[in-house]
């Protein structure tokens, strides 16, 4: 059901944007202005890691441990260890590997060996590379590309301070982004160096144009991202469209349409541009709603209840029923209705 809650999530996004620009839409602007939650939760972009070394290589889980401060001796933090060999460099300095045979890096998680998860059908869409770290791993070599350098790696809640590095030898102490190249992520290697900040030149339509004829959708949603953040409208348009087309996996178009909200809010109401993107938006509802994925979900499970009741996925799916999302859905198109009708 993971298409499923990404969807219905992207829908109530849109909602709440629509619902947001009737109001005013003058504290989530502020926000986005002076670094609020919307902005912290996309904070990373190319543009941002200008200065990394991307290393592509062959990775080994080393071991996997609880790890404790002083502070805190009954944490559920874990610190994961790993040896990369089999080296080269895709992006930044050429001489970074002279010298250097393998690398020791660690990461952290929060999450317990029954919580994580692999799924390698959805592509990772955003350059922090926390996923490498919480998901199921496998024990043997592991196809893995690591972004080592600044910026630093931004503190998260339960971490007590720490991030991933490299752990000894010349680049001691650096910043490391690692992904998993398989499955969906298969094409990133490639892909990276399309990244919008990447580029010689500042970001333009034709550096858009090139983020949507990449192979992964990451660097295009980073293009939107950079593209949100400087108010370039012309960009905004070209890559939401390419983003919010129903081909798009629904976690891409989720994001997008968050993205989207984003930058209609901070342009000037009543503009040519503001209406060009709600007219993406609409547009995408429209063709979302073509093959209203929520709804056909909810008719299969119910025209099937009588199997349902005797398999072991009935607790599943009374939480599909009991799914606050569906009910919030409800809830917000009628708040929308009530709101353009005032």
């Amino acid at each position: 059901m993971i298409g499923y809650d990404r969807y219905l999530f992207a829908t109530i996004s849109l909602l709440i944007v629509a619902i947001f620009l009737l109001q005013g839409g003058t504290n989530i602007e502020e926000q986005i202005r002076t670094g609020g939650f919307w902005t912290r939760r996309y904070c990373l972009t190319s543009a941002e890691l200008t200065e990394v070394t991307a290393v592509r290589g062959t990775a080994n889980l080393l071991e996997e441990k609880p790890f404790s401060s002083n502070r805190d001796k009954s944490s559920s933090l874990y610190q994961r260890r790993f040896k990369l060999k089999e080296m080269d460099v895709i992006y930044g300095r050429p001489t970074f590997l002279e010298n250097v045979s393998e690398l020791t890096f660690y990461g952290f998680t929060l999450l317990a060996s029954t919580q994580r998860v692999q799924d390698s059908r959805s592509p990772t869409l955003r350059l922090e590379g926390q996923d490498f770290f919480d998901s199921t791993l496998s024990p043997d070599s592991m196809d893995v590309i690591l972004l080592i350098g600044e910026p630093e790696i931004d503190a998260v809640v339960g971490f007590m301070g720490q991030s991933a590095a490299i752990e000894s030898g010349a680049y001691k102490g650096q910043a490391v982004r690692a992904f998993l190249i398989e499955g969906a992520n298969a094409t990133l290697p490639s892909a990276l160096l399309s990244l919008v900040g990447w580029q010689p030149q500042s970001p333009t339509l034709e550096t858009a144009k090139t983020a949507t004829m990449a192979s992964h959708p990451l660097i295009a949603l980073d293009a939107l991202r950079i593209a949100v953040r400087t108010g370039m409208s012309d960009q905004i348009e070209l890559l939401a469209q390419w983003l919010l087309h129903p081909s798009q996996p629904a976690a891409v178009k989720a994001t997008a349409v968050e993205l989207l909200g984003q930058a209609i809010i901070v342009l000037p109401q009543g503009s040519k541009e503001v209406d060009r993107l709600i007219d993406i938006a609409v547009s995408g509802w429209e063709a979302e709603s073509a093959y209203p994925i929520n709804a056909t979900y909810l008719r299969a499970l119910q025209s099937s209840v009588e199997h349902i009741k005797v398999s072991n996925q009935l607790e599943r799916v009374r939480g599909i029923a009991g799914d606050y999302q569906i009910r919030e859905l409800g809830m917000l198109s009628e708040q929308l209705t009530n709101s353009l009708d005032e």
